[in-house]
């Protein structure tokens, strides 16, 4: 169970008024704040780490479509999962109710650069994904780990396995991104313990469009969940 000394809701408040996170450049800060990940109420789920929500709050807002939510449950209902829901918080009960977890690894929307354009991860030079991951980690995403307690991670895209890579005690992965590390298992050495881990691109509609990553994407997960022996019916 999750430790009730260290409130979940408790953590994501924390999250939302880092001062670090909110005077980041690279990130956009609004009146409306990303939509946190509810209680999981029991830890050895299996977790999904994605990059960093959107401007409309992201996979968990119950009261907004979301575009990884979208592709995501399409992507799970394929594959045979049970996820199903007139509503987003019908879907993301039924997500639940499989046992299944998603994070981002960066908790607040990227700002657009200098010619109006959204940042994502992969065009933010190698010094600032550092830092950005460094932090990210360091002061919310290795706590939420340790509260979860995760039986399998799967890292979707590139700031997801950097998280992953830096959430290590001790590092065993091979050099290189998603592209390089996709279609092997792993184990990543956590402070509470070995956790298989895979990894895949982030299942967004840039990479979706894309034959080979869309078709790559399928095939990860449904090889993550048999590894993680979620039944598909």
């Amino acid at each position: 169970m999750i430790d009730p000394m260290i409130p979940w809701e408790s953590l994501q408040t924390s999250i939302d008024g880092c001062q670090t996170c909110k005077s980041e450049p690279l990130f956009e800060i609004s009146s409306k704040f990303p939509c946190r990940p509810p209680n999981p109420k029991q830890a050895d789920r299996v977790l999904l780490i994605s990059e960093a929500p959107p401007l409309t709050g992201g996979f968990w807002c119950f009261d907004s479509e979301d575009r990884l939510r979208t592709n995501l449950v399409r992507i799970l209902r394929e594959l045979g999962l049970n996820i199903f829901g007139e509503t987003p918080k019908e879907l993301l009960q039924s997500f639940l109710s499989q046992n299944l977890f998603l994070l981002q690894a960066l908790k607040w929307p990227f700002a657009e650069d200098s010619k109006g354009r959204r940042l994502n991860f992969n065009r933010v030079p190698a010094r600032q994904q550092t830092r950005l991951i460094s932090h990210g980690v360091a002061k919310h995403l290795s706590e939420e780990i340790r509260l979860l307690a995760p039986r399998g991670l799967l890292a979707m895209g590139n700031a997801a396995l950097a998280s992953c890579r830096s959430l290590a005690k001790a590092q065993t992965l091979p050099e290189g991104g998603v592209e390089t590390l996709r279609g092997a298992d792993y184990e990543l050495i956590l402070p509470i313990g070995a956790t298989p881990l895979n990894a895949t691109f982030l299942p967004v509609d840039q990479n979706l469009r894309v034959s080979e990553r869309a078709a790559a994407i399928s095939a990860d997960l449904e090889h993550f969940l048999r590894r993680m022996r979620i039944a598909a019916s």
